[in-house]
């Protein structure tokens, strides 16, 4: 009996393992891995990661900058936004802060995808090998994506 016991605890124990790596993808370009919802499309281009709600309306994107510090990343963003948003305008700086022994550096904007207009938040992340961007972004009359952009960002974890 002990030992049927001890066979399902394992079971179990790996099971509910199993179902909290579903949805989570490594980086190892920048050491980290993040989550998606199960819900949602991801999409692998290269070595970055696409999320995209199931509505379309709201996209979160992965990707490593060629940069080596917080300063130079701010400097050369831009240019990995193309072609996913266009005339990506700094609305406001955000704060900076630390989540899972990680750095993150905020900034606030507004954008344009395919004629329609976006609100877009750029999380620049310091990570164990190096400079990462998480771009949030929903249509500018989507609604709340709060609690899954918050969930995303929350996962990022180095490996």
């Amino acid at each position: 009996m002990k030992k049927i016991m001890i066979i399902v605890f394992v079971a179990l124990f790996v099971v509910s393992v199993v179902l909290l790596m579903a949805g989570r993808f490594p980086h190892r370009g920048t050491g980290v891995s993040i989550w998606f919802p199960n819900h949602w499309e991801v999409r692998q281009v290269g070595a970055a990661y696409y999320g995209i709600s199931p509505d379309g309306r709201a996209v979160v994107q992965y990707i490593q900058l060629a940069a080596h510090n917080m300063q130079q990343a701010r400097r050369t963003f831009r240019p990995s936004l193309e072609p996913q948003i266009q005339d990506f305008r700094i609305t406001r700086e955000g704060p900076r802060f630390t989540r899972n022994n990680l750095f993150f550096k905020t900034i606030y904007g507004e954008a344009r995808h395919k004629r329609a207009n976006w609100v877009v938040t750029i999380f620049l992340v310091q990570t164990p090998r190096g400079m990462g961007m998480l771009m949030q972004r929903r249509m500018e009359r989507a609604g709340s994506y709060k609690v899954p952009f918050n969930n995303i960002l929350e996962s990022l974890k180095p490996l």
